[in-house]
């Protein structure tokens, strides 16, 4: 039995440039898909804030409301433009389940809604800020456990910028 030489063949260039260029396509995919941070890591937000809105950064009209989505068992107070601005809880009713929205039409100070566990503040005459200037606006969430009460809270600071 005789055996044949093996022959070999030339490289072809191309298709090896091709899978060396499939192999680090397919490599810079998968350390994308490892490496990227969603939700709260990456809106630099506190655990026990959800969303804030405006968002940092963002730019608004003067009339913008301003909210801060906390998660359930937490509660809090928003200080605007170094202005505390007090509180108003819409609901105590235990019979309201989260998720359950209460009509809030004429409250003039930052609506408690205990249903979606949200702070906001709409700006309205007669209220502490009527409507927002143009230019850069902060705000500061003071957020706490309902069990913990106030003693024990924490804080979160944003800005936004009205435009017109």
């Amino acid at each position: 039995m005789r055996l044949r030489p093996l022959i070999r063949r030339p490289i072809d260039r191309q298709m090896l440039a091709a899978s060396f260029g499939l192999a680090i396509g397919m490599m810079l995919i998968g350390w994308g898909l490892l490496s990227a941070e969603t939700g709260t890591e990456e809106s630099g937000l506190p655990e026990a804030i959800e969303v804030v809105t405006p968002g940092p950064d963002d730019q608004v009209l003067r009339q913008a409301t301003i909210e801060a989505d906390l998660i359930p068992g937490y509660t809090g107070r928003l200080v605007i433009d170094d202005r505390e601005i007090p509180v108003i809880k819409l609901n105590g009713d235990p019979t309201l389940r989260p998720g359950d929205v209460v009509e809030a039409d004429g409250v003039l100070g930052t609506r408690f809604d205990l249903g979606r566990n949200t702070l906001t503040y709409v700006p309205a005459q007669g209220a502490p800020i009527a409507q927002f200037a143009p230019g850069l606006h902060r705000v500061r969430v003071d957020y706490w456990r309902i069990d913990l009460g106030p003693d024990s809270a924490r804080t979160f600071t944003w800005e936004f910028e009205v435009t017109g």
